[in-house]
């Protein structure tokens, strides 16, 4: 229902009736958040920012872990302008790449165990942690650090989105494609995870958490022949959510009990 249709409904109801139905319908909105970005930033700018987490699985089930990828590794990379073809990040982004530039931030509020995922440099590439439960009926803050590229002086990009695969986990116990023990927002772009937890029924595919970079246009214009400019994703290719999601020694397991921490089975 939307806000137009309302408004006209107020001018023959009580108002009392339609701040219920407004009350209902953000109850409604808020029973079904994602797991999404706290903030945009800024070009340039070093802050922390943090993930958040709407809602657990299906059945009211507590999220016990989460794993989380950045796109570092050939990623895919598409504008909003669709005469642009961009052959590579360095294109739009001074660093070139993503790697390096999210680091996780020590918080116990939900979960016991952190760690990061690197790549072969040193480079981190994403975080995970495990060890924790986040009560169905409470929403979650999970702490990162994020430092924005800049933005290539002659691009004509004004914003760059970065999509990041998550896996909220609330049991670790095979089978792992189950609605009532993962949802996942990542990319649909053919990765296994993807494929199988979408014939599974599982929440989000196609729903990537993004984190905004806006660039400072203040200090860093768009050229003029640039217009309005347009903007970059960039998104974890398949092969890197297939090699990077998993947890080491801890999600997706082999199938035995024995494979996983004691207080992470539920």
């Amino acid at each position: 229902m939307s806000l137009q249709i309302l408004a006209s409904f107020s001018s023959r109801r009580p108002t009392g009736l339609v701040g219920a139905v407004l009350i209902g319908l953000a109850l409604a909105s808020s029973a079904h958040a994602h797991t999404t970005v706290k903030a945009q930033t800024t070009e340039g700018v070093r802050d922390d920012n943090a993930l958040r987490i709407g809602h657990g699985c299906e059945g009211d089930r507590g999220i016990v872990a989460q794993s989380v990828v950045f796109p570092t590794d050939a990623p895919d990379i598409t504008s909003s302008d669709p005469g642009v073809t961009l052959g590579a990040l360095s294109d739009v982004i001074v660093q070139g790449s993503i790697a390096g530039l999210a680091q996780s931030i020590q918080d116990r509020s939900i979960f016991a165990l952190q760690d990061e995922k690197v790549d072969a440099n040193g480079n981190v590439v994403g975080f995970h942690a495990r060890a924790g439960y986040l009560r169905p009926n409470l929403v979650g803050r999970v702490p990162f650090q994020f430092s924005a590229p800049t933005f290539v002086a002659g691009s004509c990009a004004k914003r760059l989105l970065v999509q990041i695969a998550i896996a909220d986990i609330c049991s670790a116990r095979p089978p792992i494609f189950d609605p009532a023990k993962l949802n996942l927002w990542i990319p649909d772009n053919g990765s296994r995870f993807a494929v199988e937890g979408a014939a599974a029924g599982v929440e989000e595919i196609g729903g990537a958490a993004t984190l905004v970079v806006n660039r400072n246009l203040a200090s860093n214009p768009l050229p003029s022949a640039c217009g309005s400019g347009y903007d970059v994703t960039v998104t974890p290719s398949a092969a890197q959510v297939d090699r990077d999601l998993p947890i080491p020694g801890y999600w997706p397991g082999r199938g035995g009990r024995g494979h996983y921490v004691a207080e992470d089975l539920r």
